[in-house]
């Protein structure tokens, strides 16, 4: 078992990358935000399942349990789209709810004191008629991720809309209403009621729910009791009952003020990284155990390839006369799923030569540059040498020469002959600079030359040693200009 942990952690050394962190980064946060909206819904067993059957892949995967695993792997594809059936309404829920907070701004002072006073009438008039309400504003986070049911909506605050949601004789009046930035966004959800706290037992529901989700989640609940016509209020886990108009007005004072500050980046991001730390280190954890399941290949391959070798970097003045070999088999292991991936691509033996000097160059196995995934460990070449012969080339313009056959028709004589382009760019060896030379033609044959047939297109024969240069043609053009013989 030791051997299958140990050989597990060398392999994710070898193979982490700077960009694995930025995935693995991205990857937590997907999973802590899915955490925090879902783990509070009643459907927290599916979840734990969930996580439970991650857990055994990762089992099956490190010690090598290819049944289980593939097992696992079909179970964890079902389970994806059951979880995706079930949370449908939840996941459509956070995504509005993630589009309001890109669109969130602050409040301007002007419409902080409108909607302050909105909600204190609100509140005193359900009060004076002895209707029961629940009114949550959330603070900087969401409390969607706490709360089931409800209905989404979005209008701004309505005394006659709201003392019609929560009339007694309309269903949905047992329910709480969110309200934020002076819009309610969401009427007849349900909250969770509080645990931990014994209440008086002249409270009743409400005033448990509102309890409640001040224990869960950052907001400020006001409740409106149906028996006795008061107004209390829930925060930071505490149920402060029968509040007077003044204290109603500083809460939100307070509340509408924070509501609107916009908050120091730093301080902002403190907050970000000491909030929620053991859900958000869980998330860590999930992620890098899933990076490491997905790229931990147990299973080892050895195979061979025949790469062909390509020139790198060989200055324009130098020109290969011939190599030893252009095909290497290279040998080489890594794990199952990076080699079956090699065999997609066409790998090849890059050789550098920029360092190589005129006349015969070897180079080693340790000169031979692949480009592989670090986790392929190469054991051998055949050939382990090349040997590439080279010459050091000079450009130089050498004439045309036009080489002939035959005999002309006995009735006429050549006045002239005109050759276009009478010289051709050549590279030639740097040890033949100083000689004489001329570039032939292919063969011509008088003897089908006439004033009909005075123009043709012929091919140059280069000499051994000599290129052409890549822009020049292989071609000439020769025209004969003829006059008549005097019998």
């Amino acid at each position: 078992m030791s051997y299958q942990v140990l050989s597990f952690l060398e392999f994710i050394h070898l193979n982490v990358r700077v960009n694995d962190f930025i995935d693995i980064w991205l990857f937590s946060m997907f999973v802590y935000y899915s955490l925090k909206y879902l783990t509070a819904k009643p459907q927290r067993p599916i979840l734990t399942f969930l996580g439970l059957v991650s857990g055994l892949f990762f089992i099956s995967k490190v010690f090598n349990l290819t049944l289980i695993s593939e097992l696992l792997k079909m179970l964890f594809t079902v389970l994806l789209i059951v979880i995706a059936i079930i949370f449908q309404r939840d996941i459509r829920r956070f995504l509005e709810q993630l589009s309001s907070n890109f669109s969130r701004s602050s409040n301007p002072p002007d419409l902080r004191r409108e909607v302050k006073e909105q909600l204190i009438k609100i509140l005193k008039n359900l009060a004076s008629k002895k209707v029961g309400a629940i009114l949550v504003l959330p603070r900087k986070s969401p409390v969607m991720n706490v709360i089931t049911g409800g209905k989404s909506l979005y209008t701004k605050l309505d005394e006659g809309l709201i003392e019609s949601i929560f009339d007694s004789r309309t269903p949905g009046h047992d329910g709480a209403m969110i309200i934020e930035n002076g819009y309610i966004t969401t009427m007849s959800c349900q909250l969770p009621l509080s645990k931990g706290t014994k209440l008086s037992l002249n409270l009743g529901t409400r005033h448990s729910a509102a309890l409640g989700i001040s224990e869960r989640a950052d907001c400020l609940t006001f409740v409106v009791s149906e028996e006795r016509g008061t107004i209390s209020i829930a925060e930071n886990s505490r149920l402060i009952y029968d509040v007077s108009e003044k204290f109603l007005d500083l809460k939100l004072t307070h509340y509408l003020k924070a509501k609107g500050k916009k908050e120091n980046t730093r301080r902002r991001w403190l907050a970000y990284v000491h909030t929620n730390w053991s859900l958000k280190s869980f998330a860590l954890l999930i992620a890098v155990l899933t990076w490491a399941v997905n790229i931990y290949e147990p299973g080892i391959s050895y195979t061979s390839f025949m790469m062909p070798v390509e020139v790198r970097s060989l200055r324009p003045e130098f020109m290969i006369k011939g190599m030893s070999d252009d095909i290497v088999k290279v040998t080489l292991s890594g794990p199952s799923s990076y080699v079956s991936q090699l065999k997609k691509k066409t790998q090849k033996i890059l050789l550098d030569f920029s360092e190589v000097k005129d006349g015969k160059t070897v180079f080693s196995s340790s000169d031979f540059h692949l480009n592989l995934p670090k986790n392929i460990t190469v054991h051998g070449y055949q050939p382990n040498t090349i040997t590439a012969w080279l010459s050091v080339y000079k450009k130089k313009k050498v004439p045309v020469f036009l080489k002939t056959k035959g005999k002309l028709d006995p009735s006429l004589a050549i006045s002239s002959v005109q050759i276009k382009p009478k010289e051709k760019n050549l590279s030639i060896p740097l040890s033949m600079d100083k000689e004489s030379l001329t570039l032939p033609t292919e063969v011509v044959d008088l003897s089908k030359i006439n004033r009909g047939n005075n123009y043709i297109k012929i091919k140059v024969s280069l000499p051994e040693k000599m290129r052409l240069e890549t822009e020049e043609s292989d071609l000439v053009e020769v025209h004969f200009d003829f006059e008549e013989k005097a019998l």
